[in-house]
């Protein structure tokens, strides 16, 4: 330990950071910020810890992935310049969508009739109605929240190859990079209805050096069609994680998909069970050991 005795406990530098004490842990693994250990093996963090926290939060905030923001720190991205360059197009790209309703805003005040006022109010919520919304640190966000789940998701989750995989509602595709590198000779069609949601999916998938992805904007009450790739029997598994809390009618959607597979396919859903938290959950005892 260095000479001055400036060191944190894990503990200690999620308070100050307000990063939680899972995710250091998560970021440990991942090698973004790797603290030193005890002898009994807890973790500490001394200043350079610290300023490597703060230059990897800086660059989460840019909606980098934690992989590459390790890469980009250890000096070890293979085009630092094309990874920038890419969540520079995020970024214009919601600069010109927050342009765009600058300049309904605009109008609406020049001319304040119900009916433009009504054209800003579908306006302002088209990025609101999913229950998350789709705002750039809501991305970041889903990709955190990903990374740190990744092997109680996707631990026993493998596709065969040739296999045909339709993963529904794959959002900014914080699922669909786990899948598609995990099983790189089964075919992967993601889908959204959410027209930027699944442009940024594309490039997360395409950063990734992944080929086995299309992606199709699609939803899940118009499923099946007629006819084509999403008719009835056109997959051999259905892939839906965090969908059906957002749905109006998730017992149909699931109807709508099990139609979609294959005899002797299968249908993987994860969803989260929010009415199991609680305000009044015990707290750790004070004298309780400290998370390593």
């Amino acid at each position: 330990m260095d000479d001055d005795g400036t060191w944190w406990t894990v503990g200690e530098l999620a308070l100050a950071s307000g990063v939680s004490v899972r995710v250091l842990r998560h970021w440990d693994a991942l090698g973004v910020v790797c603290p030193e250990r005890t002898p009994s093996g807890h973790r500490r963090y001394g200043p350079a810890h610290v300023t490597r926290l703060y230059r990897a939060l800086a660059l989460r905030r840019t909606g980098l992935e934690l992989r590459r923001i390790a890469a980009l720190l250890d000096h070890e991205d293979p085009d630092p310049a094309a990874t920038l360059r890419a969540h520079l197009d995020d970024v214009e790209e919601d600069l010109e969508r927050r342009s765009r309703l600058r300049d309904r805003l605009v109008a609406a005040l020049g001319s304040p009739e119900p009916d433009q006022l009504m054209k800003v109010i579908e306006n302002m919520t088209m990025f609101e109605q999913y229950v998350h919304g789709y705002r750039p640190e809501e991305s970041t966000r889903l990709a955190d929240q990903a990374d740190a789940l990744v092997e109680l998701l996707h631990g026993g989750t493998r596709f065969r190859p040739g296999e045909r995989v339709l993963e529904m509602g794959c959002g900014v595709g914080a699922q669909t990079t786990t899948l598609a590198s995990r099983s790189p000779h089964a075919h992967f069609v993601s889908c959204d209805i959410a027209p930027d949601s699944l442009e940024s999916a594309s490039r997360r998938v395409a950063a990734a050096g992944l080929t086995n992805v299309e992606f199709a904007a699609k939803n899940v009450f118009d499923l099946p069609e007629p006819e084509g790739g999403f008719a009835e029997a056109s997959f051999d598994h259905v892939f839906v994680c965090f969908l059906l809390e957002h749905l109006p009618a998730p017992v149909d959607a699931l109807e709508r998909l099990r139609r979609l597979v294959r005899p002797g396919g299968t249908i993987t859903v994860i969803e989260g069970d929010h009415g199991s938290a609680g305000p009044n959950w015990p707290t750790a005892s004070p004298d309780a050991p400290s998370p390593r």
